[in-house]
């Protein structure tokens, strides 16, 4: 059983990011400047749990639903539909969309690609979590799973990742936009 193997960590994770006390929490380093630090995620809370919520959803090639199945663009699709962010259908077409994100910078929420998985280019999405690990609807395990990303498959193959911004800000950066204005 594979996928068991990332299974429990995730779920430590997810509940971590979704139910941790805000005051136990150290407080975040400062981030390191980047193209793509000036973008805000959708809420990545929300991005990481719906897919999450998806895990051993099975797999289908062209799949976008959680009935029927998903494949990697579509696992993404429906994730960032349901946080209000439109996207397009396929892994190639959606690495066109957000800003340019390294490795090093990746934040729960954003989006990782890979090429030439089954074919030459942009061929597989899916939706880092944290602590370098990622969801994604992965044709050989047949199902919606978390994979580590450092793992060799993933890193020879990892093309970038991006960060989708959202279309607005949220009321709390709204507020500290118009309070810095003053």
């Amino acid at each position: 059983m594979k996928p068991l193997r990332i299974l429990m960590p995730a779920a430590l994770l997810a509940a971590s990011l979704l139910g941790a006390p805000l005051a136990a929490q150290q407080p975040p380093e400062p981030a390191k400047p980047a193209p793509a630090a000036q973008q805000k995620a959708p809420e990545p809370d929300g991005v990481v749990a719906k897919a999450l919520s998806w895990l051993g959803i099975k797999y289908r090639f062209g799949g976008t639903s959680e009935t029927k199945g998903f494949d990697c663009a579509g696992l993404v699709k429906k994730v960032f539909s349901a946080a209000g962010v439109i996207l397009p259908r396929t892994a190639a077409e959606q690495f066109r969309h957000g800003c340019a994100v390294a490795i090093e910078d990746l934040r729960p929420g954003d989006l990782v690609f890979f090429q030439n998985t089954y074919k030459k280019g942009i061929s597989h999405v899916g939706i880092y979590i944290g602590e370098r690990l990622f969801v994604h609807a992965g044709s050989h395990q047949h199902k919606v799973v978390v994979d580590r990303i450092d793992m060799p498959y993933y890193l020879k193959r990892f093309a970038g990742g991006r960060r989708i911004p959202t279309a607005a800000p949220t009321a709390v950066e709204a507020a500290k936009q118009s309070a810095s204005a003053e």
